[in-house]
């Protein structure tokens, strides 16, 4: 990637490095949204089973579906459309 932008002109070549973060930083980058994505999860059960008086229910499927979801939006942020289709989403719970 960092060949393809170097070749782009003369300014990318000399910022590259700025624009790209190493592949060291990225996973830790990656890393920390996973962990704050299973925090949120873990909290959301958490306060569920305290209302239900239920006992919590950890489901993997879900969780990897929210960290998939979280790190691809960390790259791609969802649009206008999206953010307001949760928003209701989340209001009629």
């Amino acid at each position: 990637m960092k060949t393809l932008i170097k070749k782009w002109s003369p300014l990318f070549r000399n910022i590259v490095d700025e624009l790209l973060p190493s592949p060291e930083e990225f996973r830790q980058g990656q890393l920390k949204i996973a962990a704050e994505a299973m925090a949120i999860y873990v909290k959301g059960v958490l306060e569920n089973a305290k209302v239900t008086g239920v006992e919590p229910e950890f489901d993997l499927k879900e969780i990897v579906a929210l960290i998939q979801q979280v790190t691809q939006e960390s790259v791609t942020p969802p649009d206008e459309e999206e953010l307001k289709r949760r928003e209701k989403a989340s209001k009629e719970r």
